[in-house]
């Protein structure tokens, strides 16, 4: 079995063994060598990249069984596709059909669930650092009558 060490130049070049093989020092310290100049790589180019993938920003959806009580059916749902920023996060989840007027997001929500559940809160969140944007309902022909004196928010609750 041949082990073969590198020793990294000054220049940043990588020189194969049997030009340093006389110096013993350099050649057994040329794999740790080696092995930093990795990991400061790994952590100067793929880190920032890493750390990226694992922050990343959902949408959550509040909603309840329609006619029935929203306090006692009301469920937090989650979106499958994830978002890399929450700018991305908040442009998806408040793009508006414009012949409509309702948010596409929510209304293919409510369309998939055969229109047996109805949306309550939705917003963008990112459970690493807390950061969250909240949307609600506008409710332009008048609150239904089993929201009527509800609020919900996160904040402070039913």
């Amino acid at each position: 079995m041949s082990i073969s060490y590198y020793l990294i130049s000054s220049t940043g070049g990588v020189v194969p063994d049997h030009i340093a093989h006389a110096n013993t020092i350099i050649t057994i310290a040329a794999p740790i060598q080696t092995f930093l100049f990795f990991i400061q790589s790994f952590i100067t180019f793929s880190l920032p990249f890493v750390i990226t993938i694992f922050i990343m920003y959902k949408i959550l959806i509040l909603a309840y069984l329609i006619g029935q009580s929203p306090v006692e059916t009301q469920k937090t749902f989650q979106m499958e596709q994830t978002f890399r920023t929450m700018e991305e996060c908040k442009q998806h989840l408040v793009e508006m059909d414009p012949d409509r007027g309702t948010y596409d997001v929510l209304w293919d929500f409510v369309n998939k669930m055969n229109f047996k559940y109805d949306w309550l809160l939705a917003g963008c969140k990112n459970d690493q650092t807390g950061e969250e944007f909240l949307i609600e309902p506008s409710y332009p022909k008048g609150k239904p009558d089993e929201l009527r004196g509800l609020d919900f928010r996160p904040d402070i609750g039913v």
